[in-house]
């Protein structure tokens, strides 16, 4: 056998595991690495923040966007902007109190350096742009305005309102700038639905802010109420009160009594009682009364709705 193939049989080929313990310590190094880069405070990112400007001023208000974004180059460690970019909300507040300015348009520029500087110690700012922000603030003009409920109410059989639907308060103060607020008519809440409904409701509506951001409402949300009862029918032979009939003319009426007939909720039905009716004949104001006189309920139960009578009318024949 030669030589040549004796010597590459006694070569030791590697083992198996070899390759594993390789990459495991590349992997080791490349975190040792990415850590000793994390505590690095030297290293500088570019970074997209928001600007919310925020007036304090009750009496003014903003006529153009409340947000703005700026670019900024800061210097700090991995982890601080790591934490920015991935993490942390990226926010740079401008709140100013404008309250001692008179005119109705005033314009201010805000130098952002410092601004960002003071919001944001732990990084050193590079650069920032645009450097500095303007916005144009005005004088608030607020009227009161009605509230709407944009509801969609269905009732369950035999079910009905014991009063209508109603929100508190139904008017509230709107802010903003003059040639908005005098074109508002309402308010409209949020949309609400209930169906086929047997409880009374008692909830809270925000309301919708439409049109311009810069609206200010006295309150955001409003109170619905709604009372809902079951109701049933209640019938009642009555007779026909003549007293007011006889003291223009003598006569006698056709028929003597009426059934009225009225909606009453179940909780109360015990309380409707026929001595709490009274039906008269309605009498002309001038001249005499015809030969068919139709009547009306001159008093009634505070529990009873929807009365009506059968019949409407009564014949009258004149006596002599």
């Amino acid at each position: 056998m030669p030589a040549s193939t004796l010597d590459f049989k006694k070569r030791k080929r590697p083992k198996r595991g070899d390759g594993w313990i390789f990459l495991l310590l590349l992997g080791l190094s490349t975190i040792f690495w990415f850590v000793a880069k994390l505590n690095d405070d030297q290293l500088e990112k570019e970074l997209r923040f928001e600007v919310e400007i925020a007036i304090t001023s009750p009496d003014r208000i903003l006529t153009n966007s409340s947000s703005e974004y700026v670019t900024v180059v800061a210097k700090g460690s991995g982890y601080q902007l790591v934490n920015y970019h991935f993490f942390k909300k990226k926010h740079l507040v401008i709140a100013e109190n404008l309250s001692d300015v008179e005119n109705n348009l005033s314009e201010t520029q805000v130098q952002l350096a410092p601004l960002f500087q003071s919001q944001f110690p732990n990084l050193t700012l590079t650069s920032i742009t645009p450097a500095t922000l303007n916005f144009i603030t005005q004088k608030r003009f607020g009227k009161k305005v009605p509230v709407v409920a944009n509801t969609t109410i269905t009732l369950a059989p035999g079910f009905d309102y014991l009063q209508p639907p109603a929100v508190y308060p139904d008017s509230i103060w709107v802010y903003g700038p003059k040639e908005v607020i005098l074109e508002i008519d309402s308010i409209f809440t949020q949309p609400f639905e209930s169906l086929a409904t047997k409880n009374p409701i008692f909830t809270s509506l925000p309301l919708i802010k439409e049109r311009n951001e810069s609206l200010f409402f006295e309150q955001d949300h409003v109170d619905f109420e709604i009372i809902i009862k079951e109701f049933t029918e209640k019938r009642f032979t009555l007779p026909i009160a003549t007293e007011n009939l006889n003291k223009q003319v003598m006569g006698k009426i056709i028929p003597e009594e009426v059934t009225l007939v009225c909606r009453v909720s179940t909780e109360n039905y015990g309380l409707v009682s026929p001595s709490q009716f009274v039906i008269e004949p309605d009498l002309p104001s001038q001249g005499k009364p015809s030969d068919f006189l139709k009547l009306k309920v001159t008093k009634s139960s505070s529990f009873a709705t929807d009365w009506y009578l059968i019949p409407e009318q009564v014949d009258f024949i004149r006596t002599p």
